[in-house]
């Protein structure tokens, strides 16, 4: 579920996270110096990863706001 990079305990510990809570996912706050596109995933879970196309344009996947505030 974690997409991050791949060490979901070493980011608790990091963040000070308490052991009982899980880490589903990262939001990454930024400007990438590269280009890129947006596009949007199926909310069901699993790992969200981007990627590089042939031409060096990178595709961030991302989720709609609906899909992840927890009522």
């Amino acid at each position: 579920m974690y997409g991050g990079d791949g060490q979901p305990e070493r980011t608790k510990k990091t963040l000070n996270i308490p052991e009982r809570y899980e880490i589903l996912l990262v939001l990454t706050i930024g400007k990438l110096k590269e280009s890129y596109i947006f596009e949007q995933v199926d909310p069901s879970p699993g790992s969200v990863r981007g990627w590089w196309d042939d031409h060096g344009v990178r595709h961030i996947p991302k989720r709609k706001l609906e899909d992840l505030i927890i009522d």
